[in-house]
């Protein structure tokens, strides 16, 4: 994994952790709502499944929403990503 300054929607830039063996892409509300996205905006939907939250098998929701995502500029033009449907919320994973 290797880490990468990412803009998401024009209005926020994260230092995000790229994993190219990752299937889904996950950010916090925190980082959604400085993109413009909040949990009551029209965009949001309900994710698939939950995430396992503890040992104890209690979940937390999950959400999503599109998000237009820029990785920076290469030789002065704007590097991008396009629009990808990202997972809102947490994830805690525990391997055993």
């Amino acid at each position: 994994m290797t880490g990468l300054p990412v803009t998401l929607n024009g209005k926020v830039q994260i230092d995000a952790v790229v994993d190219f063996a990752c299937l889904d892409s996950v950010i916090n509300w925190h980082a959604a709502e400085a993109a413009g996205i909040t949990r009551d905006s029209d965009e949001i939907e309900p994710a698939a499944y939950q995430a396992v939250a503890d040992e104890s098998g209690n979940t937390l929701p999950l959400s999503t929403a599109a998000f237009d995502v820029s990785l920076g500029e290469l030789n002065g033009e704007q590097l991008s990503a396009g629009t990808r449907r990202m997972h809102i919320g947490m994830f805690m994973l525990n391997y055993l």
